[in-house]
């Protein structure tokens, strides 16, 4: 199973994107944290009320992306 596809309720959502945070936080120097925050930031904001065949690949590709912060 994909890992988007378990990543359907708003709070599993919400804990995905603290975690990026997070991470960006312990992982990154003080201005590439700067871009990645408002990065994220602003990739969330476009993906609220994006139809679900966006969402699940648009997750899949976050949890990528914090697995690999955190190698």
């Amino acid at each position: 199973m994909r890992r988007g596809a378990l990543l359907q309720t708003p709070q599993q959502k919400l804990s995905l994107y603290r975690n990026i945070r997070r991470a960006h936080r312990e992982h990154l120097p003080p201005d590439l944290r700067a871009l990645g925050d408002s990065y994220v930031r602003e990739e969330w904001k476009k993906h609220t009320k994006a139809a679900p065949k966006f969402v699940t690949p648009f997750l899949d590709e976050w949890s990528r992306y914090l697995r690999t912060l955190k190698v």
